[in-house]
């Protein structure tokens, strides 16, 4: 999610998005007005970051006054201390994810009507969609 390719998909659904460059890491981050609430950046597919206040204070350099929130969504292992890290920074829990929190694992051994039921009910729809 981290990718040229993904940022044209996510245009074609009204995201524009930001080249970052945090500490030679280029970070992609999509942005979007929402009705009545104003700008939303959201950074899908974090890896490879040291999630310190060093890396929250260039996000609130960056989008502060031009964003409402900016949500970020990793996809490196859980550390309890980057947790620590990020909730004394300011940052809060998503109640609800976007995407999974950890890699899911399939078992494609079993039947295909039991791997379809095994989606979240938004999987299958954006599925669906897609097909």
């Amino acid at each position: 999610m981290q990718s040229p390719a993904w940022a044209q998909i996510k245009a074609d659904f009204g995201w524009k998005s930001d080249q970052l460059e945090f500490e030679g890491r280029q970070i992609i981050a999509y942005k979007r007005n929402i009705p009545g609430a104003g700008r939303l950046v959201y950074i899908p597919g974090l890896s490879d970051v040291s999630l310190d206040s060093k890396f929250s204070n260039f996000l609130k350099a960056t989008y502060k006054g031009k964003a409402f929130a900016v949500r970020l969504e990793l996809n490196q292992a859980f550390n309890e201390e980057t947790l620590k890290s990020l909730l004394k920074d300011g940052w809060k829990l998503a109640k609800k994810h976007v995407q999974y929190r950890h890699t899911v694992t399939v078992d494609l051994t079993k039947p295909e009507d039991d791997i379809w039921m095994g989606f979240k009910s938004r999987g299958r729809y954006e599925v669906d969609r897609k097909s």
